[in-house]
């Protein structure tokens, strides 16, 4: 999927309404969101979309750099555009993973296949 289209998916996603913890259950279905609220809203339209499960995957980091996991990403790898990128509620624009990382960034939990695919891309 090209970055237009998530560009879009993200702007959808991030329309809703933000909570702290809404609930504990990562529902894409709720109406308020939090960060893996959002995450899980925005994986279910890329998957509708076509993308492909293994080119998915909701990360957890830590974005205050106190080494506390605090924080839900979707994580989609392009095949058009050979890079990862990072859709956030907390962004109104997608941008490859270096962006985020250079932002502070620390990648906690992500799966072993994307971790792959993000190997090599500006650490």
């Amino acid at each position: 999927m090209e970055k237009k289209q998530l560009q879009q998916i993200n702007k959808l996603g991030n329309a809703f309404p933000f909570a702290y913890e809404a609930v504990e259950d990562w529902s894409p279905d709720m109406y308020a969101k939090d960060c893996d609220s959002f995450a899980s809203w925005k994986y279910l339209r890329c998957k509708e979309a076509g993308v492909s499960h293994r080119h998915l995957a909701i990360a957890t980091c830590d974005i205050n750099r106190d080494g506390v996991e605090d924080h839900a990403v979707l994580l989609v790898y392009s095949p058009e555009d050979e890079c990862v990128y990072c859709l956030d509620n907390r962004f109104f624009h997608v941008e490859e993973i270096g962006f985020f990382r250079r932002w502070g960034y620390s990648f906690i939990r992500v799966p072993v296949y994307m971790q792959e695919l993000m190997a090599g891309q500006d650490e």
